[in-house]
């Protein structure tokens, strides 16, 4: 048990590491995601965006924005079959609930962090 515990340690000691350099370098991160195209850079466009303001992100019913349309986005690519349109819908409400639910999360249809590091994989 000890071992293992070291060893985890040493990964998550590894991965706070890696995000101080990438906050010590700013223009590194900027660096990769310049030569970064397609899905790989949206995804991380969304996450900036979601993390910039996470509350203002949560998405509520009847909201039309370009995140809820990425969310459908990933909703669909995941096999969903939902509308595409940007809007917050009881549709997407429940979608979002069915994924949570799939993937062993808490489904309350709400979009947090947890749920959008799911969404992204």
């Amino acid at each position: 048990v000890t071992q293992a515990a070291v060893v985890e340690y040493g990964k998550k000691k590894a991965q706070v590491a890696y995000f101080e350099s990438l906050i010590r370098n700013p223009k590194t991160t900027e660096l990769v995601e310049k030569e970064l195209t397609g899905t790989a850079l949206k995804n991380i466009l969304i996450k900036k965006t979601f993390y910039a303001n996470p509350a203002a992100n949560g998405l509520r019913l009847g909201e039309k924005n370009a995140m809820v349309f990425e969310i459908q986005r990933l909703l669909n690519s995941k096999g969903d079959s939902i509308r595409h349109d940007g809007l917050f819908s009881t549709e997407t409400f429940s979608a979002l609930q069915n994924f949570e639910a799939k993937n062993g999360l808490l489904p309350d249809g709400k979009l947090d962090a947890i749920t959008l590091e799911y969404l992204l994989q």
